[in-house]
């Protein structure tokens, strides 16, 4: 991994995501489900989801929690996947975080510094693709 973040971030880089052992993490992802009722059957989408971390933790917590992550990068989407094996209600999922939208409807949104890495000329487009049907 180098010290390039748009580097690392194009070449998939695994070393520089979420961990799911993360205490902190699993702490504030635990207690944000149960603050906004987010329990069993409810759907979460999240927005450049890498290796799924919040998918793995809240799927642990919530057995019945459908849990969809979306990334852009295919090696990366590919090794979410094999992580998630274990939740069956837990997929990710190949998305252009920037143009592509998502036809499905849930019920919390989830994002762990992922649109923040959008480049400012592309962000009035994600932002409009958040809000079409």
């Amino acid at each position: 991994m180098t010290n390039d973040f748009y580097s690392n971030w194009k070449e998939g880089d695994e070393g520089w995501f979420h961990c799911p052992d993360d205490d902190v993490l699993n702490n504030a992802l635990t207690t944000w489900a149960k603050f906004n009722g987010l329990r069993d059957a409810k759907k979460i989408i999240d927005f450049a989801c890498g290796r799924a971390s919040a998918g793995i933790i809240l799927s642990k917590e919530y057995k019945s929690l459908i849990y969809h992550g979306f990334d852009n990068i295919e090696n990366i989407v590919k090794a979410a996947n094999k992580d998630l094996a274990d939740y069956p209600n837990a997929k990710a999922f190949l998305l252009d975080i920037i143009t592509g939208t998502v036809n499905d409807t849930y019920d919390a949104a989830l994002d762990l510094n992922g649109l923040d890495m959008i480049p400012d000329k592309h962000y009035p487009y994600k932002l409009a693709a958040c809000y079409e049907k």
